[in-house]
């Protein structure tokens, strides 16, 4: 606590060749090589952004079949779907709704449901 630092202390001097930004890229080089968890991410995170985009379009182009009748029907037909979509638009309003006094029992009997099935899922699996 006693001592001034210099500006040199801790490798801001002026007088060392190159620029700031040259030995902040130098830094950032022997930093990265030498981190084993950096792993190959030396990316600047792109292909992190586009995979998230790629998940973000399917999801929205997932959630827009439940106002189309036709290509809610279609992936029923592929078997992506299970339930008609007014089974599957009145599951949703249930559970976004599920703290209003009149939604709760709804939303109770669903989550039973879904007990039960994981519960099936479970018991195959431990009996395969």
């Amino acid at each position: 606590f006693g001592r001034e630092s210099s500006d040199d202390e801790f490798g801001d001097d002026e007088g060392e060749e190159g620029s700031g930004e040259g030995r902040q890229a130098d830094d950032d080089k022997h930093w990265s090589g030498g981190c084993p968890f950096m792993g190959n991410q030396n990316s600047t995170g792109e292909d992190r952004l586009e995979q998230e985009l790629k998940a973000l379009r399917a999801t929205r182009a997932t959630f827009e079949t439940l106002f189309h009748d036709e290509q809610h029907e279609e992936m029923k037909s592929r078997g992506v779907r299970r339930w008609s979509r007014t089974a599957t638009l009145n599951a949703l309003f249930i559970f976004l709704y599920r703290d209003l006094p009149l939604l709760q029992m709804p939303f109770q009997f669903l989550q039973n449901l879904l007990e039960i099935d994981n519960g099936f899922t479970q018991w195959r699996l431990a009996h395969a």
